[in-house]
């Protein structure tokens, strides 16, 4: 038996808990994870409230930026290259201490 619900877009709420709720809820309607219902709830929040707008264009806009440096491989190879350039001539840097 298929379970039905129905739901009421009207909900009666503070307007500081319909923020807060969508708030709650960007990241996972951003990741495409929400129920249609919620989906409604945001997209209404988002074009009646500024403020959540703002936050949603930022992380949009955080999502999309590139990160620096994703090959980490590369990276530790040249901090390596680095660190024999730097001390590679002096070989009291290459032996272990052991401090007792």
């Amino acid at each position: 038996m298929e379970k039905t619900h129905e739901i009421n877009h009207s909900i009666d709420m503070q307007p500081e808990l319909q923020f807060d709720l969508a708030l709650d809820l960007l990241p996972l309607y951003i990741d495409g994870k929400t129920c249609p219902d919620s989906n409604a709830f945001v997209e209404t929040m988002l074009s009646t409230n500024e403020e959540l707008s703002g936050i949603y264009q930022s992380m949009i806009q955080d999502l999309t930026m590139e990160p620096a440096s994703t090959d980490l491989k590369a990276s530790s190879t040249n901090a390596g290259k680095d660190m024999r350039r730097r001390f590679g001539r002096h070989p009291f840097l290459k032996t272990p201490i052991i401090i007792v």
